[in-house]
């Protein structure tokens, strides 16, 4: 699981977050990339 929390003055926090779930597939990554990171990132800041 990765995820981010979001502040705002006046206004309820946020909660952004993604889910990995690994398989045991062959060439299933096991872990988050740091391409998924930045989509996570990039994901909150256009909300």
């Amino acid at each position: 699981m990765a995820g981010v929390l979001c502040y705002r003055d006046g206004e309820r926090p946020h909660l952004f977050y993604r889910l990995h779930v690994y398989h045991g597939r062959k060439g299933e990554p096991k872990t988050f990339s740091w391409m998924d990171y930045r989509d996570l990132i990039v994901a909150t800041t256009s909300t």
